[in-house]
């Protein structure tokens, strides 16, 4: 598996599906030999976008969204999933699989199940367990897996989808009878804890990721925040026993509570070291601002988080999932 190209290097060659990760032999695939240009590589400013994601898929990105993984570890208590599904001999599929972190977990943990990570741009790593594999696809309407699968995953920042009711929809028609789909989203609409203590300035500082981010977004026709949706959409294509639990999350160490304080502090971390990558694009492309303009919003708002411990920030990562119903059966 090749790296992402340089500015100055020449288009890489992607591997076969035959070789590496990338469609194993043996797996009904729906994915095609392509070259690095087929992915729609291209720059913004330093740094590396694919097609369809609007964040980066260069390095830095990678290790953002690994780093993302780990607050996702922490928030669960180390389960990679919480519906209550069996993986034995089951075949699992996670949506927008990026570097491929939770796809290698869930096959790792569960080598009787078979694993297809999936996204429309090469981030994934080279190294994979046997029952794993990832795939290039360029969206939903490409799917072409002959097999159903017992589990279909999804984990983001919101959903960056343009049709979220016909991703489901095409979920639910590759989940098996009783299978199991579900959506963890960690959202970046904060509030504080002690508003009073907040100076309206710093305030407005640290919402700017969200209102700036969901109007950016919105212009590139994709959707922000739809965790209050999903259960009555899941239960428009006959889903049952869903379940929508949330999860706390801190900003900074001010929670009294070590487990709270240790979050908080990694989830800071974690979101100062991706806000360029979270926004870049969005206001660029969607707001049209230019690189300059941008770059002294995210100064802006990397102040005010180095200060956020008084505000007492906290957002919250939604956990929904539910599971398809039998044919023939009244839900």
């Amino acid at each position: 598996m090749t790296t992402t190209p340089e500015p100055d290097e020449p288009p890489a060659q992607i591997q076969s599906p035959r070789d590496s990760a990338i469609a194993s032999p043996g797996w009904a695939s729906s994915t095609y030999s392509v070259n690095s240009e087929d992915l729609g590589y291209w720059w913004l400013g330093n740094r590396l976008y694919g097609r369809g994601f609007p964040f980066p898929i260069d390095d830095r990105a990678k290790e953002d969204h690994d780093a993302r993984h780990a607050v996702f570890k922490k928030i669960l208590k180390n389960r990679n999933f919480c519906a209550p599904v069996s993986l034995e001999g089951a075949d699992v599929l996670e949506l927008y699989t990026r570097t491929g972190k939770l796809a290698m977990e869930i096959a790792d943990e569960n080598p009787a199940c078979s694993v297809i990570g999936v996204d429309e741009s090469q981030m994934q790593v080279e190294l994979v367990p046997p029952n794993l594999r990832f795939e290039i696809c360029e969206d939903d309407n490409s799917w072409t897996w002959r097999r159903p699968f017992r589990f279909i995953i999804m984990r983001q920042h919101g959903v960056f989808v343009k049709d979220l009711p016909g991703l489901i929809r095409r979920c639910s028609e590759i989940l098996e009878d009783g299978g199991w789909i579900e959506f963890q989203l960690l959202t970046l609409s904060h509030h504080s804890q002690s508003e009073q203590q907040v100076p309206t300035g710093e305030e407005s500082k640290v919402r700017d990721i969200h209102r700036y981010l969901s109007r950016g977004l919105a212009k590139l026709g994709l959707q922000l925040d739809i965790h209050d949706k999903l259960t009555q959409m899941l239960e428009e294509k006959s889903f049952h026993n869903l379940e929508h639990r949330e999860f706390p999350v801190p900003l900074g160490r001010w929670p009294k509570d070590k487990e709270l304080k240790d979050l908080g502090n990694l989830w800071l971390e974690v979101l100062h070291g991706e806000l360029e990558a979270l926004m870049l694009l969005p206001l660029s492309e969607g707001l049209k601002l230019d690189y300059q303009h941008i770059q002294l919003i995210l100064k802006d708002i990397r102040n005010d988080l180095t200060r956020c411990a008084r505000s007492q920030w906290v957002t919250k990562v939604h956990i929904v999932y539910a599971q398809k119903g039998c044919e023939g059966r009244t839900t």
